[in-house]
């Protein structure tokens, strides 16, 4: 594959054979063309409007209120940002006022999602994770607006009665489950050192219901075989997320990693002209960079910053101190007042990208380096140049399939859309909220869409149910 600058300025062009994509860092848009059609681009770029820069929003119409319960966990992973295992503990009554801060503060936002997930295991604390629940349901009746309470947890403690509590309290969660067994237990071990894979595997397939059930695991090995990882959890999750751990990656080699991805891309092209696009939505669904990266590029996305942290993120740390985000609680120098989130202010810290972004061809997909690990002195060039490739196989890999399976494409250009919109508003539910909210909850219409939605149709349509 060979990049060069093309005839116009800010477009970059990529040879993959029989095709060559043109990427436009202006406004993040693609164009594939095949080779015997290059000399009608001018006209393709015309049809496609590849040149139009389009209006973006500047706000995140998502919000995620971080709430780290306590730093106690019964894991030792070796990876972790958290050094330390105290056993303190948030006050409940403190964490409801930060929910009511960050969502009148934030009232602009479309939704809200309260993340459990901070620096500890939470189901170590089941009574707490529930009461914040029932807050979250109490917050969206208040502003009619979904606030969503999510959680990852290790694992260990997902027996069949916690599962059917979180399923029943409406709490969405997660599973770390790093990639397969001996990478797995490489890493994450219990406080004796043990391997904790077959007992997380065993939960994990005991759990009913998991369409809302996701896996995550991070790169901490240039060992790692990436695709035997996508692989094993997708036979375990119907969201997989896999990226780079919170650590430093200098003098770290990504090439093997880097060949698992290739492999795994094949796998999604074949996949998929078998009529087979879960493998494409499971990574798209969540927080995998190669997910992530796919997602941005066929949606034609274009990110102007790294996160939202300080903007659409803030955590509440179990001291009772906010910050920009979960990571950043171990600088108590970065913590925010309420004063700077009512006025909006961030911390010059998380306000602005680096400079050696600019002119990055991966800006408009990754959009930076993460705004703690820059603070903390961590800038690998190694992490930037895996970057990188994924955004160059994301263009090849979408590429591909535009090329030789149109029709297939354009379902999983459909299928993107309907992810990008759970960040924002559902429509429909606003409008049964309208008509019918003198007769439910706001959480109780979502719960019939979500859980019974021909019932919720019949309502909203003014149809009689049978």
């Amino acid at each position: 594959m060979m990049k060069r600058s093309s005839d116009h300025d800010g477009v970059n062009e990529y040879d993959f054979g029989s095709f060559t994509a043109f990427y436009n860092l202006n406004n993040g848009k693609t164009v594939n063309i095949r080779k015997e059609h290059l000399a009608y681009r001018e006209e393709i770029f015309s049809m496609n409007h590849f040149f139009v820069n389009e209006e973006r929003a500047e706000r995140f119409p998502k919000v995620v209120i971080g709430i780290n319960i306590s730093p106690n966990c019964n894991l030792r992973c070796k990876y972790c940002f958290s050094e330390e295992k105290g056993k303190e503990k948030l006050d409940i009554e403190l964490t409801k006022k930060f929910i009511d801060l960050i969502v009148d503060a934030k009232s602009d936002a479309e939704v809200y999602f309260v993340d459990m997930a901070g620096s500890g295991e939470p189901l170590l604390y089941l009574k707490e994770v529930l009461e914040i629940a029932k807050y979250c349901e109490k917050t969206s009746d208040r502003i009619a607006k979904e606030v969503t309470p999510m959680l990852s947890t290790n694992g260990i403690l997902l027996d069949e009665v916690t599962v059917d509590i979180l399923q029943k309290n409406n709490i969405l969660f997660g599973v770390s489950l790093d990639g397969y067994e001996s990478l797995h237990d490489s890493t994450r071990v219990d406080a004796s050192g043990g391997g904790t894979y077959k007992t997380i595997e065993k939960n994990v397939k005991a759990i009913h219901f998991d369409d809302f059930v996701g896996g995550s695991m991070t790169i901490s090995s240039p060992n790692t075989d990436v695709y035997k990882a996508y692989i094993n959890m997708l036979s375990l999750f119907k969201t997989v997320s896999i990226r780079p751990a919170r650590m430093s990656y200098e003098g770290f080699s990504f090439d093997y990693i880097e060949e698992g991805y290739r492999k795994f891309a094949d796998y999604l092209i074949i996949e998929a002209k078998n009529g087979n696009l879960e493998p494409f939505i499971c990574i798209m669904n969540g927080d995998d960079f190669f997910g992530k990266f796919l997602l941005k590029v066929i949606s034609n996305s274009k990110l102007t910053r790294r996160c939202e942290a300080g903007i659409g993120r803030f955590a509440l740390s179990f001291d009772g101190k906010i910050y920009p985000c979960s990571p950043s609680i171990y600088h108590q120098e970065l913590s925010l007042s309420p004063h700077d989130i009512e006025e909006g202010i961030n911390l010059p810290e998380f306000a602005s990208n680096m400079t050696k972004c600019l002119s990055c061809e991966a800006k408009n997909v990754c959009g930076s380096d993460c705004f703690l690990l820059v603070y903390e002195g961590e800038d690998d060039a190694s992490l930037c140049d895996y970057k990188r490739s994924l955004f160059r196989l994301s263009l090849l890999t979408l590429g591909r399939l535009e090329m030789e399976e149109y029709e297939t494409y354009c379902r999983l250009v459909e299928k993107t859309n309907s992810i990008l919109r759970r960040s924002y508003r559902n429509k429909e539910l606003d409008e049964a909220y309208l008509k019918l909210g003198d007769r439910y909850s706001f959480t109780e219409l979502k719960k019939m869409r979500d859980q019974d939605y021909p019932f919720f149709s019949s309502l909203f349509k003014d149809e009689h149910p049978s």
